[in-house]
């Protein structure tokens, strides 16, 4: 789970392959797309019970835990050793 802060593991995705002058795409497999989607949202959710509620509200929006995470880093970052 904790390859959800650092994309380690990224989400699965389709898979087109060119035969013949036709593309084929094959959806992603929907086991590892669930167990993807699954550790993102235990994740997402850790993540948002250790930070202060002010900081849930400024990254809630973002697209993936990754950004979420650089995104506190760097806003603590910038406030120093005061934090």
């Amino acid at each position: 789970m904790y390859e959800c802060f650092t994309s380690a593991t990224p989400k699965p995705v389709s898979l087109s392959q060119m035969s013949g002058g036709t593309t084929t795409v094959s959806p992603p497999n929907p086991v590892a797309l669930a167990q993807w989607q699954k550790h993102k949202n235990l994740a997402k959710h850790f993540l948002t019970q250790c930070i202060p509620d002010s900081t849930v509200l400024h990254v809630w929006n973002l697209p993936d835990v990754v950004t979420m995470w650089n995104e506190i880093v760097h806003k603590y970052i910038k406030k120093g050793a005061y934090v």
